[in-house]
């Protein structure tokens, strides 16, 4: 029994094995075989598309070129402009140092004129002090002279306290 069943197996299995390869075949047959002239066409239409996108890119070659072209001659004019600020900035740099050099000198000459300008109030008030006080004396001396005179007594007073020579 069991080799009938293994049998029968085996014969279901070469049944099912051959009606796989016939659907096989037929599903080859069924499938459309493409005859030369639509090979032609689609030959010809991937030929038009490679040449359109090979003129695609040739157009896209030729607008990059164009930007690179434009970005060069960008790059001088900034290149041009950079040149021309860092001469600006070292020219604004040297004006600065002989701005502050001059800053200094003058500082300098304030400083040496407050000094001179110090001193000479300084005498000035010296000289000031020493006419004042040539001038009190002077003063003083004159009050004394006027007060001296005022002391003496006039001639018209006593005349004969002024001729003791007659006596």
């Amino acid at each position: 029994m069991t080799t009938k069943h293994l049998a029968d197996l085996l014969q279901e299995e070469a049944r099912n094995l051959a009606s796989a390869q016939v659907a096989s075949i037929n599903q080859v047959n069924s499938q459309e075989i493409p005859t030369a002239e639509e090979y032609t066409a689609k030959l010809s239409a991937t030929v038009s598309e490679l040449t359109t996108s090979q003129i695609g890119v040739e157009a896209i070659i030729k607008e990059l070129e164009q930007v690179i072209t434009q970005l060069e001659q960008k790059e001088v004019t900034l290149l041009n402009q950079v040149s021309d600020l860092q001469t600006g900035m070292s020219v604004q740099k040297a004006s600065s140092e002989r701005s502050q050099q001059e800053l200094e000198e003058a500082k300098q000459m304030i400083l040496q004129l407050a000094q001179s300008n110090s001193q000479l109030i300084a005498e000035n008030k010296e000289l000031k002090q020493a006419r004042d006080g040539s001038k009190l004396n002077n003063y003083k001396k004159s009050h004394l002279l006027s007060e001296k005179l005022t002391d003496k007594p006039k001639a018209s007073d006593d005349f004969a306290a002024n001729t003791w020579l007659y006596d």
